[in-house]
């Protein structure tokens, strides 16, 4: 009896208590839509600093400058000298490009007046290349001068040039006092060959007139220097002995 009473009470309902979920829904919904539309109606309060952030469009990239693509495109490659010292090449080419070296660059003249990077062919650059061209011009060679006085050659080089030699004649005196020995002379050969201003430097007395009367008919060869003869100095020797 006690438990029918008890589920009796409960199952009676209470006509406030629907109405108080009601007003309590319609409260909640309000608020909620109060809420909702509050960023809506006053969009100053909003950090808008932030999400412009995100939104910004990033500058688009400035076109190149024409010159510097030119410049870059008319650059000259990068050498391989650094200083006196070259660089050893990034790779090895697997062609490689034969010159002529028989071609010969075109000869500009002073009429041309060209300045390399100058389209001014005229007023200072025209004075300028001419200038250039005349201290460029090669210096006449002149004829090479003859010597003042005769070169001295060695013994060696004078014995090389010989052509021609008479064997000198014995003095008589000298055989029967049995004298013997080495006569030296100093001597020119002249441009033709012939012997010059021949006199002793020593020797026996007895053997050295016979000396330089062969030694006077000897002939050389002509010494060239540069292509032209010159007079050359020289010592002759000549031995007598006694077979």
């Amino acid at each position: 009896m006690f438990e029918d009473s008890l589920f009796a009470s409960n199952s009676v309902s209470n006509p406030r208590r629907g109405w108080t979920a009601l007003v309590s829904f319609f409260v909640q919904t309000l608020f909620i839509a109060v809420l909702v539309a509050l960023p809506l109606l006053f969009t100053e309060a909003l950090p808008l600093t932030h999400i412009t952030d995100y939104l910004t469009v990033p500058p688009s990239a400035a076109p190149p400058d024409v010159a510097e693509v030119i410049h870059r495109a008319t650059r000259p490659p990068d050498s391989n000298m650094s200083g006196n010292v070259v660089l050893q090449p990034p790779s090895i080419p697997i062609h490689v490009e034969m010159l002529d070296e028989h071609e010969q660059p075109p000869q500009l003249g002073p009429s041309e007046g060209y300045v390399p990077g100058s389209t001014n062919t005229s007023g200072e650059g025209s004075r300028f290349m001419t200038n250039l061209l005349n201290n460029a011009r090669p210096t006449p060679v002149h004829p090479s001068l003859a010597p003042s006085k005769p070169l001295a050659v060695s013994r060696g080089v004078s014995e090389g040039l010989l052509i021609h030699q008479i064997k000198p004649t014995y003095p008589h005196l000298a055989v029967i006092t049995h004298t013997q020995g080495e006569v030296i002379l100093q001597a020119v050969i002249g441009k033709d060959g012939s012997i010059q201003n021949l006199h002793v430097i020593s020797g026996p007395p007895l053997l050295i007139k016979a000396a330089m009367d062969a030694v006077q008919q000897w002939r050389y060869r002509p010494y060239l220097l540069n292509g032209e003869p010159v007079e050359v100095e020289t010592q002759i020797r000549v031995n007598f002995t006694i077979s």
